[in-house]
């Protein structure tokens, strides 16, 4: 069955951007977090350049969050915008009834 996606809620799009790209920064915030907790730590900075990584384990999904949920609204919006234009995007589905699973 074929379909055409015409239209996509810019608030629901938005939140799963902003869980995606929270979820990626924290990936990536946990291990330059311990790196640069490690490296200031054993430098003359001592706590302050330990803090600079907790900083960034706490700062980077956060900043991943509120990017995603901008990207993500300023995404359906346009998206929209296009679509009523030119014409949504062709999407065929299968019914779950029909499938062959096993």
């Amino acid at each position: 069955m074929t379909t055409v996606l015409r239209r996509i809620e810019p608030g629901s799009l938005a939140k799963v951007y902003a869980a995606v790209y929270g979820s990626i920064a924290l990936l990536f915030a946990l291990p330059i977090g311990c790196a640069f907790s490690v490296m200031g730590s054993s430098g003359e900075m001592g706590a302050f350049g330990a803090g600079i990584g907790l900083v960034a384990i706490i700062a980077y999904p956060i900043a991943g969050v509120i990017g995603g949920f901008v990207a993500g609204f300023l995404t359906a919006f346009v998206y929209n915008l296009v679509a009523d234009r030119v014409g949504g995007v062709e999407v065929e589905l299968d019914d779950l009834d029909t499938l062959d699973v096993l």
